[in-house]
């Protein structure tokens, strides 16, 4: 009998910790399942062992905080791409210096580019303020 998992995955709540026994680190992905089945949260290295087991078995899982197609088109300066651990990197060039941001889900990554962007903008207005 074969059956599909309906996978979810989202950003975990702040300072939630890794769901696997005797790991207290700091949870990067929360994972829901269908059946009501509570959600669970992963550190980096827990996560990629979960992800691997379910693609194995053939399901998949979906990444409910974004697309990756939307982000190219809302940072369209940045290359996005995913790795086949399931991480998906993003890098653009800021006056010939290369800038690289990874995260598992597409909504972090977001948070991640929309953070360097922020600080590339206040280094540029504190550098035409002292010229100026």
């Amino acid at each position: 009998m074969s059956y599909s998992i309906a996978c979810q995955a989202s950003i975990p709540p702040e300072g939630a910790e890794c769901s696997h026994d005797y790991c207290a680190s700091t949870a990067v992905v929360r994972l829901v399942t269908h059946r009501g089945a509570g959600p669970a949260d992963f550190c980096d290295l827990e996560w990629r062992r979960v992800r691997a087991t379910i693609m194995a078995r053939g399901h998949t899982i979906t990444d409910i905080t974004g697309d990756v197609w939307t982000l190219r088109a809302e940072f369209p300066h940045w290359h996005v791409w995913e790795c086949v651990t399931g991480l998906f990197y993003a890098t653009a060039n800021f006056d010939s210096q290369g800038t690289t941001v990874y995260a598992y889900l597409i909504g972090k990554l977001r948070m991640e580019i929309a953070a360097v962007e922020d600080a590339k903008a206040r280094e540029a207005a504190g550098i035409s303020l002292v010229r100026s």
